[in-house]
């Protein structure tokens, strides 16, 4: 029936109801009181649909949950399905709000009975059965129900809390907040707020085990065939003498190490030169050149007479590089400082200098700033450091590994300070080219210090051609394990250690930034194991002939001396070249530096 403005059919009354019947009458027929009125007979009505679980469900056996720690629980259809015809039905909000046309506002409603949905403001404490607790609810949406907005309190009997809830959008069940584990037999229950996830990932830092394994002896393989248009034959137009019993092809799958032969006595003929960029000459009255591994490039001190000193700028890019040839060997040295020498009647300038790899050290070059901030590989950094100076990486037989960003620092750093960096933290150095703009990194132990005992040398000395040998014992406890771990969270940790010995004593674990891969890890610690233990520092003097094979030594190679008693190998750590004039003749030298294993 159609209600008026001015009748609301609102029948307010103190009868007591049930608990699980609502008091309203939402039907458009009323009922009447006395039973002997005789009703008009109502009029048929297609079925209202049943009303969702939204408005009210049954909880069986729920348990209360704090902090959310375990919630078994199973929804129910409703108590009652209560017949009801909806119209013109709006948002609730505040508690119970709801508004249609021609609706009045009830204050401090307890029960009523409409026909249209009425707005409720201001409700207070409402006990009703079978209802969940919501608390602090910013704001929940239902399916097919309305909406709540700012509730106050809703208790319940057998029900779970809800705290704390940002916002739910749910269509027949809520949400737990800050749940940990929920079991349920229809909707999980999860937490409030929604969590992402993605793919696996290998947790940083896992404390990796790297035994050392030995290096595989050398096998005879048979050659490939060579092809048609190249003889692998090793032609010079160096002349030099070998012994009659040797024919000097090396018939061989690699290139034969050098050896030099043995006899009584050896014909030796220096030249030396030395000049300016523009090629104006010098006289060298002597000359001492000298690189080893701690450093990046060749010092010398060259001494020369007032004329040739005269003709030096120093500090000038053009014009302050000396270029020195040894026996057709070239250095060049940048003119840096220099000191004189007075004594009677003569006088004489000592000129200190560096290679042209100086260019890029702290005098020269500027230092950079920030991290490196894409994943590049060791060697990419390295050469970002050196793009636009005209230098360049030759040999890189260091590992190479890669370096995720924003992990490693450039501040305060200059270019050459970053490839010494990137270069010993893989157990290596630098070394500078003689005179070209050129770097290489190598490997401080091309094997490991144990393993040098039955290593091929890539030089062998006779005993005749050695003119002194002294060493250094330095006894050192021999360490069999050792930890490299990364300094921060995106890198690698692992424990290097020789394989069938016991893992101690230990070395004090190794750090850096720039331990991100088990490579770099594994070269790191078998450089540091290598270091301990019983070693000796001899110190050779030879020599220079390469018309007999005897060629500059080059740093990190290995190198077999033959004395009258014992031959043993060690590793270049340090070359000296010295010239002196005897009877204006010149002679060459040549002091090696030669870390020699005495450890098991």
């Amino acid at each position: 029936m159609e209600l008026k403005p001015h009748n609301v059919p609102f029948h307010f009354n103190l009868r007591v109801v049930q608990r699980d019947v609502l008091p309203f009458e939402l039907g458009g027929n009323r009922q009447p009181e006395n039973p002997t009125d005789t009703p008009n007979p109502p009029k048929p009505q297609s079925k209202p649909p049943i009303v969702s679980t939204d408005w009210s469900a049954m909880w069986s056996a729920v348990a209360d949950v704090g902090a959310c720690e375990t919630t078994n629980w199973q929804s129910a259809d409703l108590h009652h399905d209560l017949l009801m015809t909806w119209v013109d039905v709006a948002p609730i909000s505040g508690c119970l709000k709801m508004g249609g046309g021609d609706v009045f506002d009830l204050w401090r409603v307890f029960t009523g009975v409409s026909g249209r949905v009425a707005g409720l403001h201001h409700c207070w404490q409402k006990e009703i059965v079978f209802a969940p607790r919501v608390e602090l609810c910013a704001s929940s949406v239902y399916r097919a129900s309305v909406h709540y907005a700012a509730c106050a309190t809703a208790r319940q009997s057998y029900a779970p809390h809800l705290t704390a809830c940002a916002a739910n959008q749910q269509p027949m069940a809520v949400l737990l907040a800050n749940c940990f584990t929920d079991k349920s037999e229809s909707l999980h229950l999860s937490g409030c707020l929604k969590t992402s996830m993605g793919r696996s990932v290998q947790p940083p830092c896992e404390y990796y085990p790297i035994p050392i394994e030995p290096t595989p002896p050398t096998r005879n393989n048979r050659c490939k065939t060579p092809d048609s248009n190249r003889i692998p034959f090793h032609f010079s137009k160096r002349r030099t003498e070998y012994h009659a019993a040797r024919i000097p092809f090396p018939f061989s799958c690699t290139t034969a190490e050098a050896q030099v032969p043995s006899l009584d006595g050896y014909m030796i003929l220096n030249e030396i030169s030395a000049n300016l960029a523009d090629g104006t000459p010098l006289i060298l009255l002597s000359l001492n050149i000298r690189s080893d591994m701690s450093g990046y490039c060749w010092q010398a001190d060259l001494t020369v007479a007032p004329d040739s000193f005269a003709k030096i700028h120093f500090r000038q890019p053009e014009q302050s590089v000396i270029s020195v040839f040894l026996n057709e060997e070239r250095f060049d040295f940048l003119a840096e400082d220099f000191s004189d020498n007075r004594q009677f009647g003569t006088r004489s300038y000592t000129i200190t200098g560096r290679s042209i790899t100086a260019h890029l050290g702290a005098a020269y070059a500027p230092q950079g700033a920030g991290l490196v901030d894409a994943d590049l590989y060791a060697r990419q950094i390295a050469d970002s450091q050196l793009k636009f100076t005209g230098f360049t990486i030759g040999d890189w037989t260091i590992v190479d590994w890669l370096v995720p960003k924003n992990v490693y620092s450039l501040t305060d750093k200059t270019p050459i300070a970053v490839l010494q960096d990137i270069t010993q933290t893989a157990g290596g150095f630098v070394c500078s080219h003689p005179y070209l703009p050129r770097l290489d990194m190598k490997p401080r132990w091309k094997m490991a210090a144990w393993e040098l005992g039955g290593a091929a040398p890539d030089v062998q000395v006779p005993s005749s051609a050695i003119i002194s040998i002294s060493g250094q014992l330095q006894q050192n406890q021999r360490a069999n394990a050792v930890g490299v771990i990364a300094s921060h969270h995106a890198g690698k940790a692992a424990n290097v250690h020789r394989r069938g010995l016991a893992q101690t004593p230990r070395l004090g674990d190794l750090s850096h930034a720039l331990y991100t891969e088990y490579s770099v890890c594994a070269a790191a610690g078998v450089a540091a194991l290598s270091d301990s233990g019983v070693h000796k520092t001899e110190t050779v003097k030879l020599p220079l002939m390469p018309k007999y094979g005897l060629n500059r030594a080059e740093l990190g190679t290995i190198w077999r001396f033959d004395e009258p008693s014992i031959s043993w190998r060690g590793v270049i750590t340090s070359v000296q070249i010295s010239v002196e004039m005897r009877d204006d003749v010149p002679v060459i030298y040549q002091t090696l530096g030669v870390n020699r294993y005495m450890d098991d």
